[in-house]
């Protein structure tokens, strides 16, 4: 939480990542952007046609890679949406990061 906050005390935004672009992405990408001093920027998905759309319809990065999205210096989280297979590629992809 204390990366979240400045000096003075004003939050941050925190850029979120989704990967895996289905229904349930729908949702939380709906209920992100409810939230104050949270942005959706980015998203990952296995089957890029689904992703390209869903970063087209949200106005956000699409990676091709789940490394790619970790990259992104706007991205903090990463909110999974996956099943387990695609789970696994992911905690792979995390422990990569810088």
């Amino acid at each position: 939480m204390e990366n979240l906050l400045l000096c003075d005390m004003t939050l941050k935004t925190l850029g979120i990542g989704i990967w895996g672009t289905g229904v349930i992405a729908e949702f939380h990408a709906q209920a992100l952007s409810q939230i104050p001093n949270v942005k959706l920027v980015a998203a990952y998905n296995r089957t890029p046609e689904k992703g390209r759309d869903f970063s087209k319809k949200y106005k956000i990065s699409f990676a091709t890679t789940p490394e790619d999205s970790i990259e992104l210096k706007d991205l903090a989280k990463v909110d999974l949406r996956k099943n387990l297979e695609a789970f696994k590629l992911s905690q792979v992809a995390a422990s990569q990061a810088p």
